[in-house]
């Protein structure tokens, strides 16, 4: 017996970060947990209630921009800023970007809200979508992206029932219309 019930399309095109967006605090009952959330609060309870959070890594960056360019390329703008190469000292010479220069640090902080990438990383991105956009074209040309589903989980033993969701990178049209994919790097 399929313990998913209520299952239902919510839309296509949802941004990840509405995805993962929520008014509620943690500890509330009716807080959505993600995997790696779950994990965290198995881990430790208390930590994670208290705003504990995998910092993220290179890896995670990579693939998040690879999601981005791949799958809501419009977004690009709004999500990303690029880390430029060089910045003006203050006796006005150019030098290489220092993190720990005052500029630097400014400019850093009016990205607020966005992710941060170095021009040679979105370089490496940029090559590898376009290598797999030429690779899966046709799925790629004709799919739904980004689509949001919910359902509800009843677990037999307990008794609970649990709202889910999830976010599914592709749903393919014509030949792999009875697929559902996710793209991982």
């Amino acid at each position: 017996m399929n313990p998913f019930t209520n299952a239902k399309i919510i839309g296509s095109d949802v941004k990840s970060a509405d995805y993962i967006r929520t008014d509620l605090k943690r500890g509330d009952l009716n807080y959505p947990m993600s995997r790696s959330e779950l994990c965290l609060f198995a881990e430790c309870p208390l930590k994670w209630i208290g705003g504990y959070r995998n910092k993220a890594s290179a890896e995670m960056l990579w693939g998040s921009l690879v999601d981005c360019l791949a799958l809501t390329p419009d977004d690009f703008s709004r999500e990303w800023a690029i880390q430029p190469e060089t910045y003006p000292a203050a006796k006005g010479e150019i030098k290489p970007w220092s993190n720990n220069a005052t500029y630097c640090r400014q400019w850093r902080k009016e990205q607020a809200g966005k992710r941060i990438t170095d021009a040679e990383t979105l370089r490496e991105v940029e090559t590898a979508v376009h290598t797999l956009k030429a690779s899966f074209n046709s799925i790629l040309s004709d799919c739904k992206r980004q689509v949001l589903v919910t359902a509800e989980y009843h677990d037999e033993r307990t008794d609970i029932t649990i709202p889910v969701k999830g976010l599914i990178d592709i749903v393919p049209n014509g030949e792999f219309a009875r697929s559902l994919m996710d793209l991982k790097t």
